[in-house]
């Protein structure tokens, strides 16, 4: 499984991460559908990464995809 260091709480880095997985690893599935829920709970956005390289938002978590990239929503002040 090829990715970055997840940060421990989702509030705490604030920096996107690329969450990746293989599809046929029951173990991996299970830890990006737990790492996909939290983030996006805790208000992150998820983008799904097409065969073209471009980013189209994701609302639910699917296996199929192998890939997504979860950015932190920008707070403005």
């Amino acid at each position: 499984m090829e990715q970055k260091p997840i940060p421990n709480e989702p509030r705490s880095g604030r920096r996107p991460f690329t969450l990746t997985w293989r599809m046929e690893d029951p173990k991996e599935v299970s830890f990006a559908k737990e790492r996909f829920m939290e983030y996006v709970k805790a208000g992150w956005l998820a983008f799904a990464v097409t065969s073209e390289n471009r980013r189209v938002q994701v609302f639910e978590f699917d296996p199929r995809l192998e890939k997504m990239v979860l950015i932190p929503f920008a707070e403005g002040g």
